[in-house]
C-alpha cells in the first residue's frame, strides 16, 4: 500500500486553498477499473465520501447521537467495522482504537467519512488521474490470513509490543521483555528478561503460539525456539518510515490484524502528508538536534541514515547530524556538535541533565539560551505508531509552534 500521490493531494489542495467550505466535488471515482457513482465531498482539502453511498461496495451503516459528545457513525461489512465519532480524530478498526487527520462529520443528516482512509483499510492503493480528474483505487495483492490465528505472543522488542497493542491485540502478549514499558498496561504481562538474554527456559514453559523478533535478537537463541517447535519471526528493526509502514503490516498479518495495520500505516501516511504541507511555505528552519546518548559514552543522535532524521526533516527541523556521513548509525562526535551548533536540542531528562552541567557543552547555543526542549525519548527512539501519532506533532509544535493548529490529530 502506497502514499496518495503528491500530485493528487496538491492539485486538490490548490484548488480548494484549505478553505474549511464544504464542496460537492466533480471528481471522479474508479474502484478496481470500474467507475463508481459514489457521493463525494471535499471539506478542508480532503475528500470525503457519503456513508450511504457506500452500500454499494457491500457496506451498512448506523448513526447514533452521543448528544455533547457529537455522532458516532459505524461502517460496517462481513470483515471490518470502523467507528467514526464525528468531528473528532478519532476511530475505532475492529478493536483498534486510533486518530487520523481528517474528521467525518454530518451534513444535512448524511455522514461523510474519509474516502481515503475507507479504501486504505480495505487494501485499495490510491493514485490520481489529473487528465480525467478521476481517484483510482485499486486493490492490492499480497495480503496473508493465516490459517491458524495466533492466540499467544511473545515480543522480544519494545516497538513490536507498541504496534502489537496498537493493533487492538494487546490480550495476544503473554511474555516481553524487561525494556517493553508502553503502554501501562504491558506492565502485567510476564517478563522473559532482555531483548539480548531472554530466560529461553521460561518463554519454552509459555509455549505461544509465536514470538516476534526485531534487530537484538541472537541466531541461536531463535533456533532453540524453532527446535522447539515454537513458530518465530524475526526482522530488521526499521531504519525508515517505509520500513515501519512495512513492519507494521507484517506484523497486522502474522497476528491477522490486516485491516487494523492498513488503517493504522493509512492515518500515519496523511499526517505526515498533512504536515509536509503545512510546512510547505516556510522559509526557514530551525537548526535542531536529538540526544539519545552523551557524555562519558559519547554522542549519540538521529544520524541521516535513522527513521528519526526523516522524522525531523518532516516536522521543518534542519537536523545538524544529517550533515554528516556517519560512521556508524546513530553515532556522533562532540566535535561535529559543537560545529553544528544547533539553536534547539531536544531529548531525555537525564541527557538534558548532563548537558547543562557539562562544561563541554556550555558554547552550544541552545545550553546558553536555555532550549534544551525534554520529551519522552522512547516516542521518538522506537520505530512503532507513537513515532507518527505524537512524536510528528511534538515536534512541530517544537519547531514551528505557529503552524501546529493547522493539524487536526
Amino acid at each position: 500500500m502506497k502514499r496518495f500521490s503528491k500530485i493528487m493531494v496538491l492539485t486538490l489542495v490548490v484548488v480548494l486553498c484549505l478553505s474549511t467550505m464544504v464542496f460537492a466535488s466533480d471528481v471522479n471515482l474508479e474502484i478496481d477499473g470500474n467507475e463508481k457513482a459514489l457521493e463525494l465531498r471535499i471539506n478542508n482539502a480532503r475528500t470525503f465520501v457519503s456513508g450511504d453511498s457506500l452500500d454499494e461496495l457491500g457496506f451498512s451503516l448506523t448513526t447514533r447521537s452521543l448528544g455533547a459528545g457529537g455522532t458516532k457513525i459505524v461502517l460496517s461489512n462481513e470483515d471490518v467495522t470502523m467507528e467514526f465519532i464525528g468531528d473528532t480524530s478519532a476511530v475505532k478498526v475492529n478493536e483498534a482504537n486510533m486518530t487520523i487527520d481528517a474528521m467525518a462529520f454530518m451534513e444535512n443528516n448524511v455522514a461523510y467519512l474519509p474516502l481515503r482512509f475507507v479504501l486504505e483499510t480495505l487494501g485499495h492503493e490510491i493514485s490520481w488521474d489529473g487528465k480525467n480528474r478521476r481517484i483510482v483505487a485499486n486493490m492490492q495483492d499480497g495480503t496473508v490470513k493465516q490459517s491458524e490465528e495466533p492466540n499467544t505472543v511473545i515480543s522480544m522488542a519494545p516497538s513490536v509490543s507498541e504496534i502489537i497493542f496498537a493493533l487492538g491485540a494487546g490480550e495476544k502478549l503473554v511474555g516481553r521483555t524487561q525494556f517493553c514499558d508502553y503502554p501501562s498496561g504491558i506492565a502485567d504481562i510476564q517478563n522473559i528478561g532482555s531483548m539480548f538474554t531472554p530466560d529461553i527456559e521460561q518463554m519454552i514453559n509459555i509455549y505461544p503460539d509465536i514470538i516476534i523478533a526485531q534487530t537484538h535478537f541472537k541466531e541461536e537463541i531463535l533456533a532453540k525456539f524453532n527446535e522447539a517447535g515454537i513458530k518465530t519471526s524475526a526482522s530488521a528493526t526499521p531504519a525508515s518510515l517505509e520500513q515501519l509502514y512495512d513492519a507494521i503490516l507484517e506484523t497486522g498479518m502474522l497476528i491477522n490484524r490486516n485491516f487494523e495495520a492498513r488503517a493504522i500505516v493509512s492515518s500515519m501516511r496523511a499526517k505526515v502528508q498533512r504536515v509536509e504541507y503545512v510546512l510547505r511555505d516556510v522559509p526557514m528552519l530551525p537548526t535542531v538536534y536529538y540526544v539519545m546518548g552523551t557524555g562519558d559514552w559519547g554522542e549519540w543522535t538521529a544520524t541521516k541514515d535513522t527513521f528519526l532524521a526523516e522524522v525531523i526533516a518532516i516536522a521543518g527541523g534542519d537536523n545538524v547530524a544529517a550533515k554528516f556521513e556517519p560512521e556508524v548509525s546513530w553515532g556522533f562526535t562532540l566535535e561535529k556538535l559543537i560545529d553544528g551548533n544547533p539553536e534547539i536540542i531536544f531529548g531525555s531528562q537525564l541527557n538534558k541533565d548532563k548537558m547543562v552541567s557539562g562544561d563541554q557543552y556550555t558554547a552550544l547555543s541552545a545550553i546558553k539560551n536555555d532550549n534544551f526542549k525534554v520529551v519522552d525519548n522512547n516516542i521518538f527512539e522506537r520505530p512503532s505508531p507513537r513515532l507518527i501519532n505524537e512524536g510528528l506533532k511534538i515536534l512541530l509544535e517544537m519547531f514551528h509552534p505557529e503552524l501546529e493548529h493547522n493539524l487536526e490529530f
